[in-house]
């Protein structure tokens, strides 16, 4: 018995010995020139998070904001002992009001901030092949029938039995998490925790003049838009200086960490 009370209160001094290094090898590290360095850059580089926007039953998502990871960062410089704004490691905050506690609110547009807009294709192999061979990020709505594992655009579950489809999306690693919601799909799509899409723009041959694009947009595309004015809508995109991203993207609150 008196061997076992030995052995844990050695335990237990070896574990406090490594707590207690550990405080003071981190305190040191803060007392340094270089961690100061680090951390009068902290309000210069650091970005807010940008609330997600909730109006009725609606929501913009927002997006996580940066904040340095000070240890990290003095790690990454420590070498060459120099501050570089390159070696900064960034941790992202969730923003205080998030689309991940509210999936039950319709997304309609993604944020302005993201600088882009997304498309969504049903049904029109025409422009489908226009947006591979001109290597736009589009989406497509598929049926389990359609679903391909080597597509190079993204594919959204459009399947009247949304599970199948989306048991062979998840074995591929690919999208499984967005819903095009109507009155038929919406409790189903809630239920499963799916992000809730309705279109900015349902665009079609006589909707299309009279469309103004702005970051955030979602444009769905029918089957009856011809090539020509599925172009004219690009060009209107370029002219903005909007870029076309993938759904899962735009709707995304993950910032891009690369500053």
């Amino acid at each position: 018995m008196k061997d076992i009370i030995k052995y844990i209160s050695i335990l237990g001094l070896i574990v406090f010995s490594f707590y207690y290094t550990d405080k003071i090898s981190t305190m040191i590290i803060y007392k340094s020139d270089l961690m100061k360095e680090i951390m009068s850059h902290k309000q210069d580089e650091e970005i807010l998070a940008v609330s997600a926007v909730i109006s009725g039953n609606y929501i913009i998502p927002g997006i996580n904001g940066l904040k340095i990871n000070e240890l990290d960062s003095y790690y990454q410089m420590k070498k060459a002992y120099t501050y570089s704004s390159s070696k900064l490691v960034f941790d992202e905050v969730e923003p205080n009001t998030s689309l991940e506690t509210n999936k039950h609110l319709i997304i309609k547009r993604g944020n302005k901030e993201k600088k882009g807009v997304s498309i969504i294709i049903n049904d029109n192999d025409s422009i489908a092949r226009y947006a591979i061979e001109q290597n736009i990020s589009v989406d497509t709505l598929i049926t389990y029938d359609d679903f391909n594992k080597d597509a190079v655009i993204e594919q959204i579950n459009n399947d009247k039995n949304m599970d199948k489809l989306d048991i062979l999306l998840d074995k591929y690693k690919l999208n499984t998490n967005i819903c095009l919601v109507n009155k038929d799909n919406k409790q189903d799509c809630i239920n499963d925790k799916k992000y809730l899409i309705e279109p900015s723009y349902y665009v079609d041959n006589m909707s299309i003049i009279g469309i103004e694009v702005n970051s955030g947009d979602i444009f769905y595309i029918g089957e009856d838009l011809s090539l020509a004015n599925f172009k004219v809508l690009i060009k209107k995109i370029y002219y903005r200086d909007l870029d076309i991203i993938y759904l899962s993207k735009l709707i995304s609150e993950k910032r891009d960490i690369q500053k």
